[in-house]
């Protein structure tokens, strides 16, 4: 292993080794076998540990673990305190606040330097975020994966798998610590590394090889493809205006049209579905289609796909936090502990761990899309306001509430699949529309 990992650092990180970097040491087995090779390796070790206090003593021993060795192995060890709790307070996800305050803190690390800091990914971290982007919808970002390189950020074991980073750590008798969420099902992530790659090497044994492989080749593609894109994504850039425009023939002679309208587009949000319509009106020349996401408007023009604000805006609410709602807007947020099902349409019960801040609140648009609660598939939200036998005259005053670029709820009519919260799982957020005035 110390071979594979020497082979990745002099062919993606020659740097390394001309001075002390940083390292990111959790605890667990593969950050822990990180530190010990990059000692083994000569590199001077610079450790930081991100305490999330998630897990009451079972944090502090992972924290106590990585301060006792670096102390006998005589590295710095820095240790940051996060406060991700009041993440489930503001409705956010635990996990992404956990995420977003790590990167935080090894941000402000490289800035004051050292410059690197060097993550424990492995090839199987790298699959499994392959076949999570293969199942959520991938771009030429989600070929890429997980990258050896990525700013100041360097993963030295992307080239080994997860089995020889427990070996080496049996070998070294090297202590690590197990984090009992990886376990846990409620995580995408852990239920493609429990079931589906095990189901995938039981109908072809040596799966994992391959997608490691392929992992490999679609980092390569990824590269390539960008390269290939990179004249028109230039071409496409805005003018003074915000308005971008790009030839229809340059688009429809493309090898990659799909592929480059994504790039252009996908963003600003737009949804794969709607790029698929979209490359078929230029594809067809249907000058004047409109195809509209969140604040931008796409339209078929004479000769170029035209790409801008949608101007005359209606009026939209930006709400920051649960307790961050504007006093204008016509919704009210509040946490309150399970009950009930509200039966007032008007009234909403959201999981918080499923809801993004910040959310948009703002009018509806011909083109928005939703899955509807109990609903495999997506459908436009002027199907589920004729199904919902909205009159006419109110549905100008519909409105819609996003979260991370996803339609959550139509207010006052319809959820969406896997937000409702559960009448037996502690706190969620009460959303209360207030019902507009017709005009």
């Amino acid at each position: 292993m110390i071979q594979q990992v020497r082979h990745t650092l002099r062919q993606h990180m020659p740097h390394l080794g001309r001075g002390p970097i940083w390292v990111a040491v959790s605890g667990g087995v593969d950050s822990m076998v990180l530190w010990h090779v990059l000692r083994e390796l000569g590199v001077q070790c610079r450790v930081v540990h991100v305490d999330h206090g998630l897990r009451g003593p079972e944090s502090d021993a992972d924290r106590e673990l990585v301060v006792a060795h670096g102390r006998a192995w005589g590295d710095e060890v820095h240790v940051h305190r996060v406060d991700v709790r009041g993440a489930e307070r503001a409705g956010r996800s635990v996990q992404m606040a956990a995420r977003a305050a790590r990167y935080e803190v090894f941000h402000a690390c490289v800035q004051q330097g050292p410059g690197t800091l060097a993550m424990a990914h492995h090839a199987d971290d790298a699959v499994e975020t392959f076949l999570m982007h293969l199942l959520r919808g991938m771009g030429l970002q989600g070929w890429a994966g997980i990258p050896p390189v990525a700013g100041p950020f360097v993963r030295p074991l992307m080239g080994v798998r997860r089995a020889e980073v427990e070996a080496y750590a049996r070998t070294h008798a090297i202590p690590f610590r197990n984090d009992a969420s990886n376990a846990d099902p409620h995580y995408l992530r852990n239920r493609v590394r429990h079931e589906l790659i095990p189901m995938l090497e039981a109908l072809r044994p040596g799966a994992g090889d391959v997608l490691v492989r392929n992992v490999g080749w679609g980092r390569e593609l990824a590269a390539l493809a960008g390269q290939a894109i990179a004249p028109d994504q230039i071409a496409f850039a805005p003018d003074a205006e915000g308005v971008s425009r790009l030839p229809i023939e340059r688009i429809t002679a493309s090898a990659a049209p799909r592929l480059l309208l994504h790039a252009l587009l996908g963003p600003k949000g737009f949804h794969p579905d709607m790029l698929d319509r979209l490359g078929q009106a230029l594809a067809e020349r249907r000058t004047g289609a409109v195809f509209l996401h969140g604040p931008w408007r796409a339209v078929v023009d004479r000769d170029a796909l035209v790409l801008g604000p949608i101007p005359g805006e209606a009026r939209s609410w930006t709400i920051a936090a649960p307790d961050d709602v504007p006093a204008d807007a016509p919704i009210r947020i509040t946490p309150c502990d399970a009950a009930l099902p509200p039966t007032d349409p008007h009234i909403a019960c959201l999981d918080p761990a499923q809801v993004v801040f910040p959310l948009v609140l703002r009018p509806w648009r011909p083109g928005d899309r939703m899955r509807p609660a109990g609903m495999s598939g997506h459908k436009l939200v002027s199907d589920i306001l004729t199904d919902a036998r909205v009159p006419a005259h109110r549905r100008p005053h519909t409105m819609v509430l996003e979260s991370d670029h996803r339609i959550i709820w139509v207010c006052g009519v319809r959820l969406a699949e896997g937000v409702k919260a559960r009448v037996d799982r502690g706190r969620h957020l009460r959303l209360e529309w207030r019902v507009q005035p017709s005009g």
